[in-house]
């Protein structure tokens, strides 16, 4: 049975608990369970530029998070010492929001540091809608007051408010991807299950993978086929047989894909331009020689990407990948 809820209004933190009560909630498999979603994050704060600990911070996350302004930043976009789990473009524009241990931020062209968003919440599985310019979707919690899993959640305003859409607060998505090919074709990975949607997060399909992964793309909605990178490899695997084929046999830690092409990262910091098939490659050195997470490409210039490494910093290169500038410098 499929069950879905939607939010036709945004809720604020302290007012979630009354949305919940005015909403017919539920949501496909584990969330069926009679449960709520959790607090999401309040409204935005761009007055402070100040980060604290979130309450389950790692020994590196100890440190108070603040937003510097080092000397010659030609950028203006400050920098973040915080975990980032996600980034996407922000409201049609060339800037950059990312998903955060602690909120979401963008970046400003001329200013000397990031502008805050949501100011609390643990996003993880955050990234953008590639076909409508101020839509975003994530996962996550809010770890300092314990709250549950968020599960599905989408931002109509560049990551400043959210709504929460279905799955919580059951589902933690790390890992999630959006088709760029296709319009609402969303999927996630929790708990060796890949849910997938074709209506934005309102319903789900679930594919059972208990296989170690550390990046998930949509390759085709017919099938659906994913690509699923992890330390043994790059995998096409075709729904709903869930049947594998090895494309590339290296630690593959990122990958993003689009109609005619597919980019890839590597644990050793490599980065590979490959044709649809992740073949016919052209390797490049990655921005720093750290760990690639996550990658964002320009829809409108393919030649444009931005890469997001294990140190949480955000780089972007105009020249596929031959050169690299740091946007957040990150730690």
């Amino acid at each position: 049975m499929r069950h879905a809820f939607a939010f036709a209004f945004v809720c604020p933190l302290a007012a979630l608990a009354a949305c919940l009560a005015a909403c017919d909630a539920g949501a496909l498999g584990a969330a069926d369970a009679a449960s709520t979603p959790a607090d999401l994050p309040p409204t935005p704060d761009t007055t402070s530029p100040a980060e604290t600990s979130d309450g389950d911070a790692t020994p590196e996350d100890s440190a108070a998070d603040t937003l510097a302004e080092p000397e010659g930043h030609s950028h203006g976009t400050g920098e973040l010492a915080s975990h980032i789990h996600g980034l996407a473009f922000y409201r049609g524009t060339k800037e950059i929001v990312v998903g955060t241990h602690e909120g979401t931020w963008r970046t400003e062209a001329g200013a000397s540091a990031l502008v805050r968003l949501a100011t609390a919440g643990d996003f993880m599985g955050f990234i953008g809608d590639p076909h409508t310019a101020d839509r975003l979707w994530s996962s996550g919690h809010n770890a300092a007051s314990g709250y549950p899993n968020w599960g599905w959640i989408e931002s109509l305003d560049g990551g400043a408010t959210w709504t929460p859409i279905t799955l919580g607060p059951t589902v933690d998505f790390h890992l999630t991807a959006a088709s760029r090919d296709t319009v609402d074709v969303v999927a996630g990975l929790y708990g060796g299950t890949i849910y997938y949607s074709t209506d934005a997060g309102r319903h789900w399909t679930q594919y059972a993978w208990s296989e170690p992964a550390s990046a998930l793309e949509i390759a085709s909605p017919t099938g659906p086929v994913f690509l699923i990178a992890s330390a043994t490899g790059l995998r096409r695997v075709t729904a709903p047989a869930m049947t594998a084929s090895r494309l590339v046999t290296a630690d593959v830690s990122a990958v993003a894909h689009w109609g005619a092409g597919t980019i890839f990262g590597t644990s050793n910091g490599k980065v590979f331009l490959c044709d649809a098939d992740a073949a016919n490659c052209t390797e490049r050195a990655g921005p720093r020689g750290q760990k690639v997470l996550r990658f964002l490409v320009d829809p409108d210039d393919r030649d444009r990407i931005y890469a997001l490494d294990a140190g949480s910093g955000v780089f972007h290169s105009d020249d596929a990948g031959a050169s690299w500038v740091a946007v957040i410098g990150g730690h």
